[in-house]
């Protein structure tokens, strides 16, 4: 089992008192938090049962989701960002950020986010400075209001096209 810390109190838990509001039966998912025990990224997932007054829940951890967006980050050329709704960072290449609003822990990334939220589409891509570097942003944006931010450096992606470009120019200046 795990040991709570003393002050815990369940009541206080957002998906506590938003799954007493339901009707018996009715499920809610909570917003991503930041689990006290194991310190991970995670949502909850409970349900009012019949008596109306108990509730059953269970924790769903984004651990492996985090380990995932951690592999795509590539020598600060590519980075993936998944964040709510609500600009909280849900998972980051950096783990200290998790939990921390977009504004405080990646403020560079405002704008990007901000050009995400003002267009309706599920997937979405355009490009954009960040840290001073162009960059290709493909953006997915789910059913829960998450989204899946990819920011690829320009340069890195196009590179390989621009080589073979410029060895099709030579050979052709040399024939």
């Amino acid at each position: 089992g795990y040991d709570l810390p003393e002050d815990y109190q369940v009541e206080k838990r957002i998906w506590y008192s938003e799954t007493l509001k339901l009707n018996p039966g009715e499920t809610y998912f909570s917003p991503p938090y930041v689990d006290l025990v194991t310190g991970n990224m995670c949502f909850t997932v409970s349900q009012l049962l019949s008596d109306g007054r108990s509730i059953v829940a269970l924790d769903f951890s984004l651990a492996r989701i985090q380990n995932s967006i951690e592999e795509i980050k590539n020598d600060e050329k590519s980075e993936a960002l998944l964040v709510n709704d609500e600009e909280m960072i849900i998972g980051w290449s950096n783990a200290d950020c998790l939990g921390k609003r977009l504004s405080e822990a990646l403020p560079e990334y405002e704008e990007v986010f901000s050009n995400v939220t003002s267009q309706n589409n599920e997937q979405l891509s355009f490009a954009i400075d960040i840290n001073g570097k162009k960059n290709k942003v493909f953006v997915t944006h789910t059913q829960n209001n998450w989204y899946l931010i990819l920011s690829v450096q320009e340069w890195e992606l196009y590179k390989e096209s621009y080589f073979q470009l410029i060895r099709n120019t030579l050979l052709n200046l040399l024939v």
